[in-house]
């Protein structure tokens, strides 16, 4: 397993051109070369662990890779790429159509992120978990299927991946400024990088193939032209700016703005408290995940 560091020796050639990366022919250069994204290290040794224990438990298999957003996205787009008739967005569906065998093989080859891992880095995973369960809490409270909010969520933020490493990559970094790199708005990415977080995810998502709704969320989750009914995208955007508020860079007044395009049968702060509610459940399951080792092994 190719360990990823984030540090100098990481850095992509196609944006060693200049002090900033304002050609966006250069930001398309750069995102079609990313063909994976990393995943945490105790994703990969629970998963890893869980795959030789004959039968395999690919609900508990599905479970863990809800909690990482590279598994999730790779084997959406493994998935996605040829092997399906229709598009899969359920995670259990897509680890079926692969099998057991291929994803054992995808372990073994899939870049892992150390524990140390930079801040930035572990904190834009939490933040897209947080996200996906405060979607699926949403989707829940509004009688729709939280399997594919909850996805729409985790991966929303797909495009800050390529942004945060290529900014590590380039600059000193210190972790007191972790959120600067994870929290920063498109106008902000605009400025410093010449491209946002909304376009590159779009990009990605349009070139792995994920289905229209993963690629509508990755762009479109900070569109300030929010209506009723324009399907997952208010539910990512309300979620996303929860997350913001939960780490103490949003107000509470913020949250029931974006929430007031999905009010309908409830009100914002009936759907508030149901994201609370599931946002403190899912504190809880995140240390239950299984943990085994060899010796749980047959």
């Amino acid at each position: 397993m190719r360990v990823v560091s984030g540090h100098q020796d990481d850095r992509n050639p196609a944006l060693e051109q200049g002090s900033y990366p304002d050609d966006s022919l250069r930001w398309q250069s750069f995102v079609s070369s990313v063909r994976s994204i990393p995943v945490l290290a105790d994703s990969v040794y629970r998963l890893s662990n869980l795959l030789m224990i004959s039968p395999v438990d690919l609900a508990t298999v599905s479970k863990v890779m809800l909690a990482d957003v590279g598994l999730a996205a790779q084997v959406l787009k493994i998935a996605n790429s040829g092997i399906a008739e229709t598009p899969i967005h359920d995670l259990e569906a897509a680890i079926v159509h692969l099998g057991v065998e291929p994803i054992r093989a995808f372990i073994l080859t899939v870049p892992v992120l150390p524990s140390d891992s930079p801040t930035p880095v572990l904190r834009l995973w939490e933040h897209c978990r947080e996200c996906a369960q405060a979607c699926a809490s949403l989707a829940t409270a509004l009688g729709q299927a939280p399997s594919r909010a909850y996805i729409a969520g985790l991966l929303h933020d797909l495009g800050r991946i390529p942004l945060v490493a290529w900014a590590l990559a380039t600059y000193p970094f210190s972790s007191a400024h972790g959120a600067e790199l994870v929290f920063t708005s498109p106008g902000q990415e605009d400025s410093r990088f010449g491209i946002n977080h909304q376009v590159i995810g779009g990009w990605m998502a349009v070139t792995w193939d994920l289905p229209d709704f993963l690629v509508e969320g990755a762009e479109q989750h900070h569109a300030l032209s929010a209506t009723p009914n324009s399907g997952l995208v208010n539910l990512v955007r309300a979620a996303d700016k929860f997350s913001y508020f939960c780490s103490g860079l949003a107000r509470k007044r913020e949250v029931l703005e974006a929430l007031a395009p999905v009010a309908i049968r409830e009100t914002e702060e009936q759907l508030l408290s149901c994201m609370n509610e599931g946002f403190q459940e899912w504190q809880v399951s995140l240390h239950q995940l299984p943990n085994y080792s060899r010796k749980d092994v047959p």
